[in-house]
């Protein structure tokens, strides 16, 4: 019985803390960047190997800084839009926000250079598309299932999966194929952040005491 309170609890919270939108929104905004830089290197495919060098080396400086910033950006703007309306609520503790900060980013820099050596011991790199959409579908799905079941996150996770098979069967450079993955994904993501914001904004006036100051 107190398992099952607990784990209700926790659903509430997660379901509270998704439901402005605003993680989307910031989340929409890392894959931008990842677009612009899959773009860089679709441009440099037949440039000058040093550049190419250094788009490498900056995939980890972009996935640490892109990660941190996100999630800073992403506690100014629920102090701003969020907690003035519905309160305060901490997902988790400081010392794991920590925790995982450091776990997010050490999983991204080893996923990277994975999939980096994959792709020199197979000679292709054609399969990441679909790769890349089925993971950030599951990561879709499970934030779905921990926040009771909130439908866009089940589109979004249906919608990643698709559109990375579906780049699959593209005839375009595989840089080119990510850079248009990231694209349509972070402005879906987006879409999906601005709509949620604008309703939570509408069914969430903020508080006339501070509106006043």
């Amino acid at each position: 019985m107190q398992s099952d309170q607990i784990s209700r609890v926790e659903e509430r919270v997660y379901r509270h803390w998704y439901e402005d939108g605003l993680g989307e929104l910031t989340g929409g905004g890392l894959f931008l960047l990842f677009a612009f830089y899959f773009g860089g290197h679709a441009w440099l495919e037949k440039g000058n190997a040093m550049g190419r060098l250094f788009l490498n080396v900056g995939l980890i400086v972009l996935l640490i800084c892109g990660v941190l910033v996100t999630r800073w950006l992403l506690g100014v703007m629920k102090a701003h839009f969020t907690y003035p309306r519905t309160g305060y609520v901490e997902l988790i503790s400081p010392k794991r926000v920590s925790e995982q900060r450091a776990l997010t980013a050490f999983i991204g820099v080893v996923g990277a250079v994975l999939l980096f050596l994959s792709g020199q011991v197979a000679g292709s790199y054609r399969w990441s598309p679909p790769v890349v959409g089925l993971l950030f579908g599951i990561v879709y799905l499970l934030i779905a299932v921990k926040a009771g079941g909130l439908r866009r996150f089940y589109f979004l996770s249906a919608f990643s999966v698709c559109l990375g098979f579906g780049l699959w069967f593209s005839q375009y450079l595989v840089t080119f194929n990510l850079a248009l993955f990231y694209i349509v994904l972070g402005f879906a993501s987006i879409i999906s952040g601005g709509v949620t914001l604008a309703r939570f904004l509408r069914e969430h006036p903020m508080p006339a005491e501070l509106e006043d100051e």
